[in-house]
């Protein structure tokens, strides 16, 4: 059973999306919900950040699971990650 993400602990983490397009389209909504020129800007942005969240992963062994995109803004993304190791929500 799970606890609140706010807590950041949870007994069992969602499956890594990192790689599913399913996920990477969910980001692309939100550029396009947040900006007029979104589309534009994730057709560039989106291929780097797919192999900038590959790089993280390689680098961390794949100790975070990327569950979903929490956010979009003009400098950054956020994503719900689990720490594998201890099964919390980052």
């Amino acid at each position: 059973m799970a606890t609140s993400v706010a807590s950041g602990h949870a007994s069992d983490c969602g499956p890594d999306r990192s790689g599913s397009d399913d996920l990477w389209e969910e980001l692309k909504a939100q550029y396009v919900s947040e900006a007029a020129n979104g589309a534009t800007e994730y057709a560039v942005e989106g291929p780097l950040l797919r192999e900038a969240v590959q790089d993280m992963r390689s680098v961390t062994q794949g100790r975070y699971d990327i569950e979903s995109v929490l956010g979009v803004g003009a400098t950054g993304v956020v994503f719900l990650i689990c720490d594998t190791r201890v099964q919390a929500r980052r």
